[in-house]
């Protein structure tokens, strides 16, 4: 029972480094022109292990898309609702 959260964490720590490696071979080469081996290559792990965490170039954009969507909108709000002392 305690290896369940503990693989979950883990899977979470490994799925981020996965999308901060996809993040940063987009911005290199392009989202068409990155391939799923070039991001299993920047995160160190093979190409078939990335599909464990990934079905998809498309669905690493969304991830990655939608949390700065969602730093962005807690920003905003942030702002809205700054009340100057």
């Amino acid at each position: 029972a305690r290896w369940v959260p503990e693989a979950a964490e883990r899977k979470g720590e490994r799925r981020g480094h996965v999308l901060d490696a996809a993040r940063t071979q987009f911005a290199l080469r392009g989202f068409e022109a990155t391939t799923m081996r070039d991001i299993a290559d920047a995160a160190g792990i093979t190409a078939s292990n990335l599909y464990r965490y990934f079905e998809s170039k498309d669905s690493m954009i969304h991830a990655i898309l939608g949390d700065f969507s969602d730093r962005l909108t807690e920003a905003y709000r942030d702002v809205i609702q700054w009340a100057p002392p």
